[in-house]
């Protein structure tokens, strides 16, 4: 879904640099190095931002997903008059058809098509004045990187390029929320032909814009503490059927399933008995005769006579079945982030996490992953090694915290496995205890 993304000025993180993804980006480094901020959590505030109804909030710091405080909190170094900035870049087949199929200029003998416009960036500012986040200047490119449409705002007016010179003063931005929308302005062109090329123009880009706005907010996201799963549930009174970022909701879902064709459920026992042999077969009861209380329960391992409530399971199972499913409910296109999904689990599950994000891989799916779990790259690298993924599909961010300011180096790997060269400090700490061990035996 994204191809790259850029940051600068937010929270550690005085610039990213521009950090292009692959469909399996792992980001990896010590705790509090600011691994989450950037990529995770400039895309959860994103989100909650293009899920707001009101179109001019330019950005949303503290919503349903993301509690990253005022203005004041996210911003790198706490300066009120620094500006904060987001760059990103979706891939050109996420265009909508039906704006390519508009023709702008039937009679006019002139085609005005918008261009596959491909990265996006804003710049905010905190007004004072509004006492508000406000956007200071935007800009949209094709992928080629031609300016399409952007605008910088000073003293309350829009300066705005990218526009066919005659279109340029009869537009003017029409932002929802960062993303920009060239609208027309209060003086109509007299040429009728002109006019609706306007409209047209406008047209196109409310689709595209729109577009895109509903892919962001469908982002997905696992938090790394995910609820306990309940004993019972009794489905037909929770107000939401969607999957919440810590669980919420697995039952009801769990329920819907088995009404419908029961693939979730195929898919959860698959992983947790099958692959991660952590349990027996898995199944949704009923537990009463109305049929609307369920229990998620499996049988033991080894014994298929005793059925056991996975509220019953150790942790680990409570917290991997909502990484599971959300990785199963993914849609093409789609983007889940994952901040720490190894959570109490062992080494050789751990490294199985690899291969629940590598089988889900295809159809435009994504998966930002944020671990300490070496064995879950390890695994990675295996596969890459044995031919079963490409290293192509797969990008690896070193973060690292110097001087109060969070560094991120993109690792490459090749098609061995192998990194050209180990960055120092990447999970040396196995090698540096060994080391250890062996200068304390010839003491």
């Amino acid at each position: 879904m994204f191809e790259s993304i850029r940051v600068r000025n937010f929270r550690s993180v005085e610039d990213s640099g521009l950090l292009r993804l692959a469909d399996l980006n792992i980001i990896v480094g010590p705790n509090n190095s600011g691994k989450s901020s950037c990529l995770i959590y400039p895309l959860l505030m994103m989100k909650q931002t293009m899920e707001d109804p009101e179109p001019g909030q330019a950005l949303i710091t503290s919503g349903s997903h993301i509690d990253l405080g005022s203005y004041l909190n996210l911003i790198h170094r706490h300066q009120p008059d620094a500006h904060l900035a987001i760059r990103f870049a979706v891939k050109k087949s996420l265009l909508p058809q039906e704006v390519l199929r508009i023709n702008f200029a039937e009679d006019s003998g002139r085609r005005i098509t918008p261009p596959p416009v491909c990265s996006f960036s804003a710049t905010f500012h905190f007004d004072r004045d509004k006492n508000q986040i406000v956007i200071r200047e935007f800009r949209s490119l094709t992928e080629k990187g031609r300016t399409a449409f952007a605008g910088t705002c000073e003293n309350a007016q829009w300066r705005t390029e990218g526009l066919p010179a005659d279109m340029q003063e009869h537009v003017q931005p029409d932002l929802r929320h960062f993303l920009p929308v060239p609208a027309p302005s209060g003086k109509p062109p007299k040429n009728d032909k002109l006019r609706r090329q306007v409209l047209h123009l406008w047209e196109a880009w409310f689709v595209w814009i729109s577009h895109l706005a509903a892919l962001i907010g469908d982002i997905r996201y696992v938090t790394p503490i995910r609820e306990a799963i309940p004993r019972h549930a009794l489905i037909g009174t929770m107000p939401s059927s969607e999957l919440g970022p810590k669980g919420a909701n697995l039952m009801r879902i769990m329920a819907e399933d088995r009404a419908g064709k029961g693939h979730l459920l195929k898919r959860l026992d698959e992983w947790l008995s099958n692959r991660f042999k952590l349990t027996g077969p898995v199944s949704l009861d009923f537990v009463d005769e109305a049929r609307t209380i369920v229990s998620l329960t499996a049988k033991a391992r080894g014994n298929n006579n005793v059925s056991i409530n996975l509220a019953d399971m150790g942790i680990g199972v409570s917290q991997l079945v909502p990484v599971i499913v959300q990785t199963v409910l993914l849609p093409p296109q789609g983007c889940l982030l994952v901040e720490q999904p190894e959570i109490h689990l062992h080494p050789g599950a751990q490294a199985d996490l690899a291969d629940l994000f590598i089988d889900a891989l295809g159809e435009g799916r994504q998966f930002i992953i944020e671990t300490h779990s070496e064995h879950l790259v390890l695994r990675v690298r295996r596969r890459i090694a044995e031919g079963k993924l490409d290293a192509s599909r797969v990008r690896i961010f070193f973060v690292q915290l110097r001087a109060g300011k969070t560094h991120v180096r993109q690792l490459r790997l090749d098609e061995h496995g192998h990194f050209p060269k180990w960055p120092k400090n990447f999970f040396e700490e196995g090698f540096e205890e060994a080391m250890a061990i062996a200068e304390a035996q010839i003491r």
